[in-house]
């Protein structure tokens, strides 16, 4: 099956949109690299940052490295800083294709010196192990971990700008142990479960700017099944994107 071209964000595209009781902000500040920034604003917390990624391509695979920057802040002044795993992409040339996270998601919470380790797909050991090693059997959505010491059973790793070499054997405040597409649970305890989950409703909010995604000309003819409009729309805003970039350029010199 043939793959068309996607509707790639424009440079100063924003969306916004209300959850609940909590907003929702986001603009592509980026295009090469591919860069977006977002704030969300909750009754008791936000959570802010931007998401960059770089690719790294394998034989058979290849991995989305996250590199941007992702916080939770409370009022009472805790931050938890979040880690995220890698994006996996297998089966490019052979074998079944899937999607996945693999490697470790970290969150700290610095100020009170405590740290979740959590691992996705334990069982994912690379090609050349998978050649010489015997796979247990387990479920790819699957992740363990625990919640331990910073300074007791961890170190800042520079290179990768992660928290890495965790014991999951010392200081264990807590496990954890999930499927992310289904549950959650602490020391055996279950906090989230998809089939229990009430998503929460979204919707626009009272002022919305125009430089919103849902007012794009080539989404809108897409969304009418207006496959020609919609072709000749995104050429139009790819072709604005590339004089608005010599224009910057000019300036810069």
């Amino acid at each position: 099956m043939a793959q068309l071209k996607p509707f790639n964000p424009i440079l100063g595209e924003t969306f916004q949109c209300k959850i609940e009781n909590s907003e929702l902000y986001i603009e592509q500040t980026s295009h090469h690299p591919p860069i977006f920034n977002y704030l969300i604003k909750g009754e008791n917390f936000k959570i802010y940052g931007y998401n960059e990624f770089e690719i790294i391509s394998g034989v058979n695979t290849v991995k989305s490295k996250y590199k941007g920057n992702y916080k939770v802040e409370f009022l009472n002044g805790i931050v938890h800083k979040i880690y995220f795993p890698q994006f996996k992409l297998s089966g490019l040339l052979y074998g079944n294709r899937t999607i996945n996270y693999s490697g470790h998601m970290v969150v700290s919470d610095e100020k009170n010196d405590l740290i979740s380790f959590i691992s996705m797909n334990p069982d994912d050991r690379g090609l050349i192990k998978k050649i010489f090693t015997k796979k247990i059997p387990t479920n790819p959505d699957y992740f363990k971990g625990i919640i331990t010491s910073i300074s007791k059973n961890s170190k800042f790793d520079e290179k990768s700008k992660c928290y890495t070499d965790v014991d999951f054997n010392k200081h264990v405040f807590a496990s954890i142990e999930g499927e992310f597409s289904c549950y959650i649970k602490f020391d055996d305890i279950v906090y989230w479960e998809y089939d229990t989950c009430q998503h929460p409703t979204f919707y626009r909010m009272y002022f919305t700017l125009p430089s919103d995604s849902t007012f794009r000309e080539d989404l809108n003819w897409l969304k009418n099944k207006n496959y020609d409009m919609a072709q000749k729309s995104k050429i139009k805003l790819e072709e604005i994107q590339r004089n608005d970039k010599k224009l910057r350029y000019k300036i810069k010199k």
